[in-house]
């Protein structure tokens, strides 16, 4: 059985990710992208816009000294959304990240993400890993 286009789209962003080519990354996303970061964190809330996307995703790198790498558990995939569910690895400031988020990502006619939010399974270790809001 193939794969949803979809989900062929979304391993292509994350594979983008860990070359560091957030520029391939942002193709994949429609112009006016919503991405939603939970929790009370320095990097929590909303990103609209590609390029403040791009910046927010440069910035996550900078700040976990390039450290920041992801590993896909497994990808869902209909005509209009896609669930990721995904393990985070980096390391900041003496402090460790290892947690699974299970993400939700909304499409667009052209197969564009349009929105994106994610769910932590220990929110807790991700807020202490970016500390706290600016």
């Amino acid at each position: 059985m193939r794969e949803h286009p979809h989900a062929i789209n979304v391993r292509a962003a994350f594979v983008a990710y860990g070359r560091g080519d957030f520029e391939a990354m942002s193709t994949r996303f429609a112009d006016d992208i919503v991405w939603n970061v939970g929790g009370q964190h320095a990097l929590s809330g909303d990103y609209h816009g590609r390029e403040n996307v791009i910046e927010h995703l440069r910035e996550a790198q900078r700040l976990a000294n390039g450290t920041l790498s992801m590993t896909i558990e497994d990808v869902l995939a209909s005509d209009r959304y896609s669930a990721v569910i995904y393990r985070v690895f980096g390391t900041r400031l003496g402090r460790a990240l290892d947690v699974t988020i299970a993400l939700a990502i909304q499409f667009d006619d052209q197969g564009r993400w349009t929105r994106r939010f994610g769910l932590a399974n220990d929110q807790r270790a991700v807020d202490e890993f970016w500390g706290q809001p600016v």
